[in-house]
């Protein structure tokens, strides 16, 4: 089998391979929220009040998202301890009803 040089083309065997795993290294990729996205930049707004603005919009929804999972945490918190006050008391009501029979 004679060497393979730089300018001779890959085989098929090596490109099927190489395409294999390439396309699954860059599926981390798919789902990715890019700031500096251009493309739906219009042409008449300046580029950097653009990122700005951007910016500032995606601050302000991820505060909001905070507050609202703070929020949330607390309502939950609360409706744990009622669930335990509840569970309680249907257990004394249990015992009493124990005694009395």
């Amino acid at each position: 089998k004679r060497l393979r040089r730089p300018s001779d083309p890959p085989d098929r065997s090596t490109m099927a391979g190489m395409q294999d795993s390439l396309s699954a290294k860059y599926s981390k990729w798919d789902n990715i929220e890019l700031s500096d996205d251009e493309s739906d930049c219009h042409p008449n707004i300046d580029k950097d009040s653009w990122f700005r603005m951007k910016h500032r919009s995606r601050v302000e929804r991820e505060e909001n998202e905070d507050a609202e999972k703070q929020k949330l945490t607390a309502q939950n918190k609360g409706d744990e301890e009622r669930l335990a006050e509840v569970r309680e008391r249907l257990a004394e009501e249990e015992e009493e009803e124990d005694k009395e029979a």
